[in-house]
């Protein structure tokens, strides 16, 4: 019987780069991780604050973003970790289980908008540890949907997989309808297919005429034409270099998504969204969770 094994990175990687959101400089450092640990945020300087990735620990989600908040010791202290979606993604799409990400500022880089970097690099050092057990996986059992309405209809569900569906893995399909704004796109992926049908290269977007808006509330103050695609109201884009792919808006949006519902664990299952966001895809795990009959680990 071949040995059970996890994955994590085999030695240390950073990361430098601007926050999407603070705009301030952050740097990461990602180091191996213990069989079951999952993926955990320390803030540096601060080791004994252990941050899970997980969704119950979601405090901050917005559609524009992920902030994992963690009460210290200290009840005047709490120890937060923003847009962590990006770095999630690329962990599921390049099979990483367990790591440390050492955190020196409060936001996790944005690099260039998508996962690109982070994923090349964790493909670069994934080595395999022995262990006691295999990663538990999180099988959907029954759909689960949620929606919101904010002046547009959002919606997102969870479903299982068929028996002809790849045993295990994940399912995101997304369909953008900004109105005037853009043409209406869908996207729809594997997880396994992250690297090879390029959705790691997808990069964040943005219309310019909320740009002013967002940064009065503290929000985008990074973003800039090195790690956003910038539209405008007439879905022309700004930048000179064009899209990367004609979906690149749905494909980062499927980035997204992967990256939130990492939040849940390894999830199996098909996943489906109308005008995704973060605060969504979060909503979606708390109904997953909701119920023991919803779900089961194996």
């Amino acid at each position: 019987m071949a040995p059970i094994s996890q994955s994590t990175v085999r030695s240390e990687l950073s990361f430098s780069g601007v926050g999407l959101h603070t705009g301030e400089s952050v740097d990461i450092k990602v180091l191996p991780g213990e069989p079951g640990s999952g993926i955990v945020f320390i803030q540096d300087g601060n080791e004994q604050v252990q941050i899970p990735a997980s969704w119950e620990l979601v405090k901050g989600s917005s559609y524009l973003g992920v902030t994992l908040e963690k009460q210290d010791e200290d009840p005047a202290r709490t120890w937060r970790v923003r847009t962590v979606e990006h770095l999630l993604a690329a962990f599921s799409g390049a099979g990483i289980d367990n790591a440390i990400v050492v955190v020196r500022g409060s936001e996790i880089p944005g690099m260039d908008g998508s996962s690109k970097c982070f994923t090349e690099a964790f493909q670069s050092r994934r080595t395999l540890v022995e262990s006691k057990s295999s990663l538990r996986k999180v099988k959907v059992l029954k759909e689960v949907a949620v929606s919101q309405e904010d002046g547009n209809s959002r919606w997102a569900k969870l479903s299982p997989l068929e028996d002809a569906d790849t045993d295990g893995d994940l399912n995101i399909s997304v369909h953008l309808d900004f109105g005037t704004r853009m043409q209406p796109q869908s996207f729809s992926y594997w997880r396994s297919e992250f690297i090879t049908r390029k959705v790691l290269e997808a990069r964040t977007f943005g219309f310019m005429s909320d740009l002013e808006g967002l940064r009065a509330n503290n929000l985008a103050r990074g973003s800039s034409l090195d790690n956003t695609i910038a539209f405008n109201d007439n879905g022309s884009v700004i930048n000179k270099e064009g899209l990367r792919f004609p979906k690149e808006p749905s494909m980062h949006k499927g980035l997204d998504a992967l990256g939130d519902l990492r939040l849940g664990g390894v999830l199996s299952g098909r996943y489906e969204s109308l005008r995704p966001g973060h605060s969504l895809n979060i909503m979606l795990l708390k109904k997953l969770y909701s119920s023991a009959k919803n779900f089961r680990f194996v």
